[in-house]
């Protein structure tokens, strides 16, 4: 009996798995032609490690392409003759580049140095400029990664045309994108988008502070003109609730640890508020509130935050992190309490961050004109004498008989400032553009010019920069892990601090306010130790930001290249680290009178214990707040430097490039 001969593929000569194997092999043959191709284009190539000598002639390789164009013409036509249809593209060119990306980014940590321990010690400078080479590494593949996914310039035009209708002269910096677009500089990008993240960002925020109750919310809901933020007797706001135009009514939240969702605003105190987030239980990282109110089409944003002196400890460490960010703070002081250290302190931090301040007086609906005028008098007085600086004091209410306050006071002193930063910005802007324009016609005109012979000199000089600006690599990404540990192991002994607490309770104990008296000292004491214990931190991003402006300083002086450094160094770029607010403080206890006649030593050890019982957990729970609100300043503050200093080294290391492969 005849073997039965298999079904022939739908209109070809040949089964489906015949067919299939067939396309394989022409497929094959058709990655051999490519790597035929590439070997003989290896001599045209920017590769760092060839492979192969070129001995192929200009004329072989001629010739062989031809056959190659005919060879592939061939297996076209074999497939298309027997009726095999060729397999269709699947996968996005986009995906596989991230893959090999990834990739690259795995071969890269294991190049770190202390990946390489197994293979025996290493010197100090071999780790210094492995560090370095490591982090330059990492910056590229990272931008590369932005700018495929459009978030690192490739949406540049983009931005570009959307920003077309605001006051800022851009056509330069379109005509410098065209230019980097057309000769491949594309060490110029991470400057562009910088200046366009500036010019995106159209917002003046306006903050308002205060103590818990001083009618914060309210009075932002009367500048908006709707009731938006929740209000209430006892503490109610947990986080900092930024505002923005728009014509939708909608909440974004992001979280640390999920995505970030849109609801509507009548969702926004499962969030914001301490009763339905305490201490920030559900790992919210920011709150942005958008709604078409008409006076946020000024350009101008709010943000609500936390009451100070509360018992939300979490929000009041928020607030105090928030401080430096603002572009004017209001600090809002309750006409039916008096001025409070808190609020002088407010002041003096805004006024420390150089962020120009406002003093408001709520509840002035309350107030007859004279004590209206007399409680003004005294607030402004008495700031001025504690923060060395007059500040005019203006009375606000909510209540609509007596509104026109508020809107005097907007239109008088809020307009004004708006006006005068953007007008600020806009030169800024202008300013920054033109550097960079400078730059990218000095890199333009050496990319033309005729290559000068180098001096043995000359170009070590070059190559000691080269050193220098990853040396700078390293010592960013040395800080970083020196810092991000030391933020997150804060706090890890107590001892100190309940020796100092225990001794000021002790010499307490004689004094006529000894409750009062031992309040405030403790509450210094606590502040002092968590100074005392973060210092280190600041102190560590200072002096990397001073190493590295003096690198930079250093490369900008030998290279001559025009444009590319901003005024501005790379220490303005760490703002005042969070404060801590310990909150309200519960150490009212009583001592056994026999405690007193038993020995110092059993008198601290029962203080000590005391202390302890009353606050240790309090203590822990409100450190662990304060240390992740820390180690995400770190983090974005040494994100900050970074950013700023591998824009110009990129820059910088680039220039160095086009001079010694102009002269090889």
């Amino acid at each position: 009996m005849s073997e039965k001969r298999p079904e022939p593929e739908k209109n070809g000569i040949f089964s489906p798995s015949h067919a299939n194997r067939i396309r394989i092999g022409c497929q094959h043959l058709d990655h051999l032609l490519d790597e035929i191709e590439r070997i003989m284009d290896e001599g045209s190539s920017n590769t760092s490690f060839p492979q192969y000598v070129p001995d192929i002639t200009p004329a072989q390789k001629t010739c062989i392409e031809d056959y190659i164009s005919h060879m592939r013409n061939r297996l076209s036509r074999v497939l298309d003759s027997a009726g095999i249809p060729k397999t269709s593209p699947d996968i996005p060119a986009s995906r596989a580049v991230r893959v090999r990306l990834a990739s690259m980014q795995i071969s890269v940590d294991e190049m770190r140095p202390s990946a390489m321990r197994g293979y025996g010690m290493m010197t100090t400078e071999g780790e210094t400029c492995l560090s370095g080479a490591v982090s330059e590494l990492r910056v590229l593949i990272r931008q590369v990664e932005q700018f495929l996914s459009g978030t690192g310039g490739q949406n540049i035009k983009e931005r570009l045309s959307k920003l077309e209708s605001t006051s800022h002269d851009l056509d330069l910096l379109r005509t410098i994108e065209q230019r980097v677009s057309d000769y491949g500089l594309v060490e110029f990008r991470g400057q562009i988008s910088s200046i366009l993240d500036s010019a995106d960002d159209q917002v003046f925020e306006i903050a308002v502070f205060g103590r818990v109750s001083s009618g914060k919310s309210s009075l932002l809901n009367a500048i908006l003109g709707e009731d938006l933020l929740p209000v209430g007797v006892t503490p109610v706001t947990a986080l900092p609730i930024h505002i923005r135009w728009s014509d939708k009514r909608e909440i974004l939240v992001t979280f640390v640890d999920k995505n970030p969702i849109v609801c509507p605003p009548e969702d926004l105190f499962l969030y914001a508020t301490e009763q339905h987030n305490p201490s920030n239980s559900r790992h919210v990282t920011r709150i942005i509130a958008r709604l078409p109110a008409h006076r946020l089409l000024e350009g101008v944003g709010f943000a609500d935050t936390p009451g100070l002196g509360s018992l939300a400890t979490s929000g009041a460490a928020l607030t105090r992190a928030y401080l430096p960010s603002c572009d004017l703070g209001i600090v809002l002081i309750d006409a039916g309490s008096t001025l409070t250290a808190e609020d002088i302190q407010t002041v003096y931090s805004l006024q420390s961050a150089g962020i120009p301040v406002q003093i408001l007086v709520s509840k002035g609906d309350l107030l007859s004109d004279e004590e209206s005028l007399s409680l003004c008098e005294y607030i402004s007085s008495q700031i001025t004498v504690r923060c060395d600086v007059h500040y005019p004091v203006h009375l606000v209410s909510t209540r609509k008989s007596h509104r026109h306050l508020l809107d005097t006071w907007f239109e008088l002193a809020i307009l004004p400032l708006v006006k005068d930063a953007r007008d600020m910005k806009t030169r800024s802007l202008q300013r920054k553009i033109g550097l960079l324009w400078e730059a990218v016609q000095h890199a333009l005109s050496e990319e033309e010019k005729d290559p000068e012979l180098l001096t043995p000199e000359h170009e070590q000089e070059l190559l000691s920069i080269e050193t220098a600006l990853r040396n700078g690599s390293a010592h960013i990404e040395e800080t970083r892990n020196y810092a991000l540990h030391q933020s997150r192991n804060l706090f890890s002994d107590l001892s100190p601090l309940w020796e100092m607490m225990t001794e000021h309770v002790i010499q307490s104990m004689n004094g006529t306010d000894a409750q009062g008296e031992v309040h405030s000292l403790i509450r210094d004491d606590i502040v002092g130790y968590v100074h005392q214990e973060n210092t280190p931190v600041q102190d560590k991003l200072i002096e990397l930001a001073s190493q590295l402006d003096l690198i930079l300083e250093k490369s900008a002086a030998i290279l001559s290249i025009p444009g590319i450094r901003d005024s501005e160094d790379l220490r303005s770029k760490i703002h005042d680290m969070p404060r801590y607010d310990p909150g309200s403080l519960n150490i009212s206890f009583s001592l056994p009178v026999y405690s007193t006649f038993l020995g110092r030593a059993f008198l601290e050890n029962t203080i000590r214990s005391k202390l302890k019982e009353l606050m240790k957990k309090e203590l822990k729970k409100s450190f662990e707040v304060y240390k992740r609100i820390l180690v995400r300043w770190t983090e974005q503050t040494l994100g900050l430097i970074e950013k700023s200093y591998e824009n110009t080294a990129g820059q910088y290391r680039a220039g160095i490039t086009r001079i010694l492969k102009n002269n090889r």
